[in-house]
C-alpha cells in the first residue's frame, strides 16, 4: 500500500499518524523540504528506524552530503535505473 503526499507538511503528518515499512522523499517540495522531514523522522524514536530513500533530481556531491546529513539511508538521483532502485528498495524489505 502506498500513500503519496504532495507537499512536506503532508508528508510529516502522514508519518505522524501513520507505519511506514520506507519512506521515499523528494528534496524540492512545497513548504518544508525533503531534508527536513527526513530529519524529523530520524530524530523521532517511533520512525527513526524508518528506511528514507530519498529520490530526487537533485545530483551535486553537496545535496547528497546535505541528504547523508539529514539521516537518509539512501539517496537516488533521477533518472533511477530500475535495477538500482530495485537493489536499494529490495535491501531494506528484504
Amino acid at each position: 500500500q502506498v500513500q503519496l503526499a504532495t507537499n512536506g507538511q503532508q508528508a510529516m503528518d502522514l508519518i505522524d499518524e501513520n507505519y511506514y515499512d520506507s519512506i521515499f522523499l523528494d528534496v524540492v517540495m512545497p513548504g518544508v523540504d525533503g531534508y527536513e522531514v527526513c530529519k524529523k523522522v530520524k530524530r523521532n524514536k517511533k520512525t527513526k528506524h524508518i528506511p528514507v530513500i530519498m529520490l530526487t533530481s537533485k545530483s551535486s556531491p553537496f545535496d547528497k552530503v546535505k541528504g547523508k546529513l539529514a539521516g537518509c539511508d539512501s539517496y537516488l538521483t533521477k533518472p533511477v535505473e530500475h535495477e538500482e532502485f530495485q537493489k536499494v528498495v529490495s535491501g531494506y524489505l528484504g
